[in-house]
């Protein structure tokens, strides 16, 4: 039994040899068939694996963006109702102050009128000082005054009678300002520059020939003497001229000169338009003192053109064009005081 066996056992792997080659073959195809059947399994797992991982990341993504969206609709909300409380809470105070405010003017208007026309003029004296002080306009603070006084008139407040009194002598005191019309002036120095060109210079004055002894009988020798020194006295007379004059001459120019002469004067007069324009007193009065001087000096005084422009330019020399101008500062004061003394006969009153 043992060797038929072992027998057996020897002969087994050469059968097995011969019996696995068959059976390897089928096994493969199986195997190959069942891995191609696994495969569409396989690939239908990870799809559908995918999907499922897809949808969970998809649903987890959603979740985030509805838990965002509801947190957001809940700040947005809330931060309504905040801004609207804060809206109504300023609404409220505004109402309360406009009430305060709206009291305030009834009791104001209630209690007193009198205060809004003394405040307006006052304001209308501070203009009046203003005008005049730093830009010298009359008209404008003339008029302010009498607004002013107008304001304290309509108070019907005996209290403002010693106020009215001080604006009364203000009144008066800038209505007593000549106002320089500054164009008008420039025009007449204009007008005089015209009539200079028409003016005649001056010119040197002939003398008559002297003579030492009169016509009568006289002997050849004397006579031939006397015409000798009658022809020399004659020559020298063409040469020297002497008069007796009230004020120094001045130099005698030529007629062809006179255009210099006449274009020095216009620039005179220039320069007075300019001093007159700036306001600049003292200029405009010595520019008009020196055109007279040249005027006089190589002019003929004598003309009626020339007479003409001197009493135009006596005239102007006499106009201020910078007039002093009054205090206004009084009326200011008088009505501070005023006010105060009328506040405190009012407290005493009311204990």
């Amino acid at each position: 039994m043992t060797q038929s066996k072992d027998k057996d056992n020897k002969d087994s792997p050469a059968k097995a040899k011969v019996k696995s080659k068959p059976e390897k073959r089928i096994k493969d195809k199986h195997t190959s068939a069942a891995k191609r059947r696994r495969w569409p399994a396989v690939l239908s797992f990870l799809i559908a694996t995918s999907a499922a991982g897809g949808v969970y990341y998809l649903w987890q993504e959603y979740s985030v963006l509805t838990r965002s969206i509801a947190l957001s609709a809940e700040q947005i909300q809330s931060d309504f109702v905040r801004g609207n409380e804060r809206l109504k809470q300023q609404i409220s105070d505004s109402d309360n102050r406009v009430a305060v405010l709206e009291q305030s003017i009834l009791t104001m208007q209630g209690k007193d009128n009198m205060d809004w026309l003394v405040s307006e003029s006052e304001y209308l004296i501070r203009v009046a000082n203003h005008r005049l002080l730093l830009e010298r306009d009359v008209k404008s603070a003339l008029a302010a005054l009498k607004s002013a006084d107008s304001r304290l008139f309509d108070t019907q407040d005996p209290y403002w009678i010693p106020v009215r009194n001080q604006l009364a002598r203000e009144i008066a005191a800038l209505e007593a300002i000549q106002v320089v019309d500054v164009a008008g002036l420039s025009l007449r120095l204009n007008t005089l520059g015209e009539a200079i060109v028409q003016m005649p210079i001056l010119k040197p004055e002939p003398t008559a020939p002297s003579k030492l002894s009169e016509p009568g009988e006289t002997k050849p020798e004397a006579r031939y003497v006397s015409e000798v020194w009658d022809d020399l006295s004659e020559r020298l007379g063409k040469l020297i001229s002497i008069r007796s004059v009230e004020r120094p001459p001045g130099p005698l120019l030529e007629l062809e000169q006179a255009a210099y002469l006449q274009q020095n004067l216009l620039f005179k007069l220039e320069a007075v338009r300019l001093a007159l324009l700036r306001g600049e007193a003292q200029l405009y009065r010595d520019g008009l003192m020196a055109t007279r001087g040249w005027i006089e000096s190589f002019y003929d005084t004598g003309s009626p053109a020339t007479r003409e422009v001197l009493k135009h330019l006596t005239a102007l020399h006499e106009v201020q064009i910078r007039p002093d101008l009054p205090d206004l500062s009084q009326s200011l004061q008088a009505l501070q005081q005023t006010r105060l003394k009328r506040t405190k006969d009012m407290q005493k009153g009311a204990r």
